[in-house]
């Protein structure tokens, strides 16, 4: 699968269009625990702030086609044009297909679920999944909401991701429907990690 990803001008300082998805802060500031990023509140805050200058980037035409991911007829997944061929070859399928609007809105939604969690401020949220839209729409949901976004290689064995999960503490991790069994189960033995999937397409149990 490739994914294609608009390239934009940053429009200086212009605000992003208000969005009634857009999520909610906690009406008072949690105690950042154990599993939280040592800066708290304040690391929320700049997360947010990120996303904020990247929605200020975004075009004035937010209809126009922001990602679309397209797969070769019988190519494995993960897999995409090799160099010096076209970019859409004529075998290819359209997979997925996203405006601003749909990213400003998917990344709301994803954003308020994380918040309606009650995570501790500046929560590690691991994530272990193939290459997809939405997987980079989970990552701009982590910033928008303000919590800590840790990528981990979808190569690692169980015993890896034991050791990496043990070490960051996150309170969420979210990894493909594949592997759900096995990193509920480390999930169970290290406590206090709760464990959503995500897959490749448009599948799992944190889109429910």
């Amino acid at each position: 699968m490739t994914t294609t990803v608009s390239k934009t001008k940053a429009h200086g300082d212009r605000n992003s269009t208000a969005d009634p998805e857009r999520p909610t802060r906690a009406g008072s500031q949690r105690a950042s625990s154990r599993r939280g990023d040592p800066g708290g509140g304040a690391n929320r805050d700049i997360n947010r702030n990120l996303y904020a200058i990247l929605a200020a980037g975004f075009p004035d035409d937010r209809g126009a086609c922001a990602i679309e991911s397209i797969r070769v007829a019988g190519a494995p997944r993960g897999s995409g044009p090799k160099a010096g061929k076209p970019a859409r070859p004529a075998a290819a399928a359209v997979t997925g297909y996203y405006t601003w609007d749909d990213i400003d809105r998917a990344t709301a939604r994803l954003a308020n679920a994380l918040v309606a969690l009650k995570l501790a401020d500046g929560a590690r949220v691991a994530v272990q999944v193939e290459k997809s839209p939405e997987a980079l729409l989970l990552y701009l949901a982590c910033l928008r909401a303000g919590f800590v976004y840790l990528p981990l290689n979808t190569a690692y064995r169980e015993s890896e991701i034991e050791y990496f999960l043990g070490n960051a503490e996150p309170e969420v991790v979210v990894c493909s429907p594949a592997n759900e069994d096995s990193t509920t189960a480390i999930a169970a033995r290290l406590k206090g990690c709760r464990v959503f999937t995500l897959g490749d397409a448009r599948d799992g149990t944190l889109l429910q």
